[in-house]
């Protein structure tokens, strides 16, 4: 919303709104909104910004990485669709050893899961069952199982200094 009211007024001129339309509200195009969404500033600011939320709690990050491994291992888009349990998401951070998340409870694994779908960062398909709530988020967290493998190899380097 915010980068569709700036590049509105930054091309209030151009687009010569006041001399055919007056003044707002006015009629957006299909053309104009393209731009807009496929701008690089603003798919900058939404990774950078999902890249923060995920930032607030290095379990938020670690969990985010669990369920995109889920969706690099499995091969069945059906699958994805219906999202995964709390149990498979601590299974995959138990085989990873994610160090931030070796104490937590199913319980807790819920808890926190359930923090990211308030966040906008997961969505709950089924009562019980976590994916990713857009897809493009996996270009965000990860999409290479060796990067993301190395990513939490680093993060659990990091939490092991800090003990």
């Amino acid at each position: 919303g915010y980068s569709l009211v700036e590049s509105l007024s930054s091309q209030y001129g151009e687009h010569n709104y006041s001399a055919r339309q007056g003044n707002p509200p006015f009629a957006l195009t299909s053309e104009l909104l393209g731009k807009i969404i496929n701008s690089e500033d603003l798919n900058r600011s939404i990774k950078e910004k999902f890249r923060l939320s995920l930032e607030l709690d290095p379990r938020y990050l670690m969990l985010a990485r669990c369920v995109a491994l889920l969706y690099l291992y499995e091969d069945d888009g059906a699958a994805v669709w219906k999202g995964f349990t709390v149990q498979q998401i601590s299974e995959i951070a138990q085989m990873e050893q994610i160090l931030c998340l070796e104490d937590a409870s199913l319980e807790e694994y819920a808890a926190l899961l359930s923090e990211m779908v308030d966040m906008g960062i997961l969505s709950v398909p089924q009562e019980g069952r976590y994916r990713l709530r857009r897809h493009s988020f996996l270009n965000i967290i990860g999409s290479d199982l060796d990067q993301l493998d190395e990513d939490i190899r680093q993060d659990n380097k990091e939490a092991a200094v800090c003990r």
